[in-house]
């Protein structure tokens, strides 16, 4: 039955073309659904491409992108080293400041001379200047940002000289006792302004 209809075919085919000098051949039966399916079939390799080409427009902009953004991180990463170092400058400080008080702490109990009728009790010593007329405006100062423990201290200052430079030292007291004076220091300390225990000698301001 199959040999009879493809002579049909054969047959159909040889007219057409004599008719019509093979212009236009008509398909039946199988090669009429592979002439239907050719157009598909050519058009996989142009989707292809088409994705291919939106991806590589995709990883441009990403990189462009990131390009952009690369001096930031840029920055944020010397902003970080930076932000490092302080805080090393900064544990440093504090570690010397701790062995400072370690040391002056050792020294509690063993009395210091002082000249026959003379008591000078203890002070806060809370910073150190080079001009004497910034003595004032930093005491008021710092009264305003400690009120509870200095407020009701006396100041004076004891003028030194260090590698030929003079050195205004400021004092505020006076205390009865030096581990009295320590632990006020310790709360200025906490709050987050220096301070050393010191003997209550200098001038008046």
């Amino acid at each position: 039955m199959k040999d009879t209809l493809r002579k049909h075919r054969l047959v159909y085919l040889c007219t057409a073309f004599a008719l019509t000098g093979c212009s236009s051949i008509p398909f039946f039966g199988d090669e009429a659904e592979d002439a239907r399916d050719l157009p598909q079939a050519q058009q996989q390799p142009a989707q292809a491409e088409l994705d291919k080409q939106e991806m590589q427009t995709k990883f441009d902009d990403l990189s462009s992108q990131l390009a952009q953004l690369q001096p930031t991180i840029t920055q944020l990463s010397a902003g970080q080293n930076e932000l490092k170092q302080t805080v090393v400058q900064l544990n440093s400080m504090i570690a010397k400041q701790t062995e400072i008080i370690k040391n002056l702490k050792s020294t509690r109990g063993v009395a210091t001379p002082q000249a026959q009728g003379s008591t000078p009790g203890y002070a806060l010593q809370l910073f150190s200047l080079s001009n004497r007329q910034e003595i004032q405006p930093n005491w008021n100062a710092l009264v305003n940002k400690h009120p509870q423990i200095l407020s009701s201290l006396q100041l004076k200052y004891e003028q030194v000289t260090v590698n030929n430079k003079v050195y205004f030292r400021v004092k505020a007291g006076k205390f009865n006792s030096r581990a009295a004076a320590i632990a006020a220091c310790d709360k200025l300390r906490t709050a987050g302004s220096p301070c050393l225990p010191a003997s209550f000698n200098g001038t008046r301001l």
